[in-house]
């Protein structure tokens, strides 16, 4: 199995722990950000309505299709043709690491103006510490950790330079508008699996996933977890 292989068998079984840590989602309009391919929209219920917006839709190809899935190929600018109040849920899934804070702090700025009140933000950020980890054990790669711990920079080989920011910096460019109700742990343990020939196991994967859902609100495992995925809601 070749790198590119790993990551699409990574989005596929992350995909599923995130709809489990995910609070009910039916007869809702979902925006996702930075939608990728779509692939998560395939797995919520036919009964809600999409908007994904994604800038790099030539690299993605928005591969997966439905009839309530509406794609737009742009970036933030496009959310300021959406209606106030008009979202019942917002996902923005690994994109604000390749963003300044200029940039973060307007799109969250619209977020807030479109989500209703009550409705929820899921936002998936990287952690510092998991990257780390990433780096040392994973990869072998004992040249970058330290940009990563004290200048709180990183690069992805897929997707360019990585900053990194705190959970607080979402609340506060909200203008306190979003409050964080949870905060789970996410690829806790895949990366640390070495063995690329096992990962293809159906019975891992199940097992993967149901360790990965096990420990992702203890925080001895969210802390050292590669992601985190956050949940806000609207004041």
């Amino acid at each position: 199995m070749n790198n590119i292989d790993r990551h699409k068998l990574w989005d596929f079984l992350q995909k599923q722990i995130i709809i489990k840590q995910l609070p009910d989602i039916k007869n809702k309009m979902v925006l996702d950000f930075g939608a990728g391919d779509c692939f998560l929209e395939t797995l919520l219920s036919d009964t809600n309505k999409f908007i994904c917006i994604e800038p790099n839709a030539n690299k993605f190809k928005f591969i997966y299709t439905k009839e309530n899935i509406y794609k737009i190929k742009g970036d933030y600018k496009a959310l300021v043709n959406l209606k106030d109040e008009s979202m019942d849920v917002i996902f923005c899934h690994n994109v604000f690491e390749y963003l300044n804070d200029s940039e973060r702090e307007k799109i969250i700025k619209e977020f807030t103006r479109i989500l209703k009140k009550g409705g929820f933000l899921s936002f998936i950020k990287h952690n510092k510490i998991g990257r780390i980890l990433e780096q040392i054990v994973f990869k072998n790669n004992f040249n970058d950790y330290k940009n990563v711990f004290i200048e709180n920079e990183s690069y992805s080989e897929r997707f360019g330079p990585i900053s990194y920011f705190k959970d607080k910096n979402i609340i506060n460019w909200s203008s306190n508008k979003l409050a964080m109700i949870n905060k789970f742990g996410l690829r806790i343990f895949y990366d640390l699996q070495s063995n690329m020939e096992l990962q293809k196991d159906p019975k891992w994967q199940k097992n993967i996933i149901e360790s990965e859902l096990f420990f992702c609100k203890t925080d001895e495992f969210i802390n050292m977890a590669f992601l985190h995925h956050l949940i806000f809601i609207k004041k």
